[in-house]
């Protein structure tokens, strides 16, 4: 599952377009009916570009597939170079 919480429909277009979300959570007292369908109404219509998240998407497609399979998922390869990081990196 990918979820995505959102206030916004904005928001909403820049979320669905970058990780394929396919869980839509909305806050029911933090939204009005009409923000709520539009919020719905922009998740249903803005397509998934296949960004920068696509291969940890594929990874998770993989475990989804081996999971429901009965089988135990261990990736072969890792899709994009481990990160290295440097805990003295400045922000």
């Amino acid at each position: 599952m990918r979820k995505i919480s959102t206030r916004a429909a904005y928001g909403e277009a820049l979320a669905e377009i970058g990780s394929d979300p396919n869980i839509l959570c909305l806050g029911g007292q933090m939204l009005g009916r009409w923000q709520a369908l539009e919020i719905v109404r922009v998740w249903l219509d803005t397509p998934y570009d296949g960004g920068h998240h696509q291969g940890s998407l594929d990874l998770l497609r993989q475990m989804e597939e081996a999971m429901m399979n009965g089988s135990v998922w261990c990736p072969e390869e890792v899709p994009y170079p481990p990160f290295a990081w440097d805990p003295d990196q400045p922000l």
